[in-house]
């Protein structure tokens, strides 16, 4: 008696251990509902307008380079025009354009013609106050990566330098003009290089000083045969 009440037991137990039979009916229910959201999420994601997100971002060597130094702070309306007409030059060529932005707020490549436009405005508005020295070594350091970068390239020069004292930064302004005339020796094998300046050279400029430095550094970039042209 005990031997079947165990054997019913066991049997019971089984049983209740034992799989539903409507529970892989629920599984394939479950993996359906799956595979339908993800076939409407892609559609409606596809269709969607794709300005406000990442444009272009390059997945090929680049063809040409653009750097952008940011000397000084400047109000944000200025500095959302500025990134506007630098991000017109590029426009459709984002796709094949290694684009750096140095500044005193931020040092970084971008991957992206939407990023790069973000990067600049940041590093305009958010820049440290003019500081010679600072700005003479930045655009120094800027100008050292150029100089290896073996596709036709362009300089922005972004904001005003401070001070009128030129002599304090005349060594490091030279030397960033010496390295963009070697790349500019080489531009059969590596494609042309020219500078686009935004700054104190602007008839809205109140400074003479600040003017006159500016052009003094622009002149440095001309004597070695750099294009330069003001905005």
């Amino acid at each position: 008696m005990e031997r079947d009440d165990e054997t019913t037991l066991s049997e019971t137990s089984d049983s209740q251990q034992g799989p539903s039979p409507h529970g892989w009916k629920y599984i394939f229910a479950f993996f359906a509902f799956l595979v339908i959201t993800v076939f409407i999420l892609t559609l409606y994601y596809r269709e969607m307008p794709k300005e406000s997100g990442i444009v272009e971002r390059r997945t090929e060597p680049a063809t040409n380079g653009v750097f952008t130094v940011v000397l000084s702070p400047l109000e944000a309306e200025e500095a959302q025009r500025i990134a506007r007409s630098i991000a017109a030059d590029i426009d459709k060529d984002s796709a094949q354009t290694r684009m750096v932005v140095g500044g005193t707020a931020v040092y970084k490549e971008c991957s992206s013609l939407k990023d790069y436009g973000d990067v600049i405005t940041h590093a305009i508005v958010n820049a440290r106050q003019r500081d010679l020295r600072t700005q003479a070594v930045l655009l120094s350091q800027v100008t050292g990566r150029i100089i290896i970068n073996q596709v036709p390239t362009r300089l922005y020069l972004i904001g005003s330098f401070a001070g009128t004292d030129f002599e304090t930064i005349a060594v490091r302004i030279a030397g960033a003009a010496n390295r963009l005339q070697t790349r500019r020796q080489l531009s059969s094998l590596y494609g042309d290089i020219e500078m686009v300046a935004f700054g104190s050279s602007q008839a809205g400029d109140s400074l003479h000083g600040e003017r006159q430095l500016y052009n003094r550094v622009l002149d440095n970039f001309r004597e070695r045969g750099i294009s330069v042209s003001l905005r």
